[in-house]
């Protein structure tokens, strides 16, 4: 976010507009899937509340992913290593102190939301606890 942008007018509409962008890049599927998301937050990450854990969850799946804004042709050159680096600083930036170790939880969550199909059919919290844990190793 630039300094302009932070005197940008923006009328309610285009609100609206943004925020319903933002929503279907951070839950393609809709509701059923930021549903699953909260559960296997939930179920990975049981010592973080659920709101700050999804917004956490966000941050890093941007970082992963790419700004929502950016452009698609943009957004398909990122490689898996630049994907990797980009989710690892996001995550870094929010999990302070102690809080850093849970940051390849919930990496394992956004790699996994990144392969998932319209069934929504996510690897169990033991699978991708054991995927948190070669991301763990593989981070260091």
């Amino acid at each position: 976010m630039s300094i302009m942008s932070l005197f940008a007018f923006r009328s309610p509409e285009q609100q609206k507009a943004d925020a319903h962008r933002y929503d279907r890049w951070a839950f393609p599927y809709g509701e059923a899937q930021k549903r699953r998301i909260a559960e296997l937050l939930e179920q990975l990450l049981p010592e973080e509340a659920p709101t700050t854990a999804m917004a956490v969850y966000l941050i890093g799946r941007e970082g992963y992913l790419g700004r929502y804004t950016e452009a698609p042709e943009e957004l398909a050159q990122r490689t898996e290593a630049a994907k990797l680096l980009g989710g690892r600083n996001a995550l870094k930036k929010q999990l302070y102190g102690k809080k850093r170790q849970l940051l390849p939880r919930y990496l394992a969550l956004i790699i996994a939301d990144e392969a998932v199909e319209e069934g929504l059919d996510y690897p169990s919290p033991d699978i991708l606890q054991k995927h948190a844990e070669m991301l763990a190793k593989q981070l260091k």
